[in-house]
């Protein structure tokens, strides 16, 4: 009949198995579930694929939560990470104020920012923004109608 120690020291081996497979499908999922649901995982590159205000939904296909999938080409001549003011300004939607938050994964609140005249009024944004640290904002268009 087998001892306890024998069986301790044979179940260490498996359990550390199992810990590291949960660690891995752990990895592998978060970006996925970061875009689907819309929350930013910690760092750089964790902006989720897509954001919710208003019971919209609204996309940029340059983040994806370090998925690995992004489309980093600009789409015209603005970047799709970093719209400084004076673009923002350009597009007629100055000034922004902040309309919701995006839930950061262990982290702080990051602020969701839309057009204070279609925020105001009530209206149906086009587009919503993330304030980045560097005097960066990031857009996200509306997806459908």
């Amino acid at each position: 009949m087998p001892d306890k120690r024998s069986f301790v020291w044979f179940s260490i081996p498996i359990v550390a198995l199992l810990f590291a497979l949960l660690w891995l499908a752990w990895l592998t999922a978060l970006p996925w579930v970061a875009n689907n649901d819309g929350f930013a995982l910690p760092g750089s590159g964790g902006l989720p694929y897509r954001v919710f205000y208003a019971g919209r939904e609204y996309s940029n296909p340059a983040t994806c939560a370090r998925a690995g999938w992004c489309n980093t080409v600009p789409y015209g001549p603005l970047d799709p990470l970093c719209w400084k003011a004076r673009d923002i300004q350009r597009q007629r939607t100055w000034p922004l104020v902040q309309v919701g938050t995006v839930v950061e994964l262990f982290g702080s609140p990051i602020p969701l920012l839309a057009s204070r005249a279609g925020a105001v009024n009530g209206r149906t944004v086009t587009m919503v923004f993330v304030e980045m640290d560097n005097g960066c904002y990031v857009p996200y268009a509306l997806d459908g109608s």
